[in-house]
């Protein structure tokens, strides 16, 4: 099941130093690069989930939780949010109705109902 999860994306960290190679990426060797943390996995950045679907690259930026009670960030939830995103589009996409489309941004609406209103709003002429 892990090698299909790693086809649907990568979860990572923009600043996390591994990724730091300022022999080859320009960025890195001019110091503008996003590779800022010694420690990613307690640091206040978001997790990104880079996913390739109908020929493009997507990516999702999900941030850790913060405990209501305590105000205390739990460190690793974004990354666990992360990898239950990620299993939702394996799932989708081995289903054939995976959505790229945050639904809830943009709205629902019926298909059959948005042709019936086009159509209704046409000029018809004899």
């Amino acid at each position: 099941m892990a090698l299909a999860v790693n086809r649907t994306g990568v979860i990572f960290k923009k600043c996390d130093l591994s990724n730091h190679k300022p022999d080859i990426n320009k960025n890195c060797a001019a110091g503008t690069c996003q590779h800022t943390c010694d420690k990613p996995d307690r640091c206040a950045h978001a997790w990104t989930l880079r996913s390739w679907g109908n020929g493009a690259q997507r990516e999702k930026s999900i941030k850790d939780t913060v405990n209501e009670n305590t105000g205390r960030v739990n460190y690793g939830s974004g990354e666990k949010l992360a990898q239950d995103f990620q299993l939702k589009l394996t799932v989708g996409k081995r289903a054939g109705d995976v959505v790229f489309t945050d639904h809830s941004r943009s709205g629902k609406q019926n298909f059959g109902a948005a042709v019936e209103a086009y159509i209704s709003r046409m000029a018809v002429a004899f």
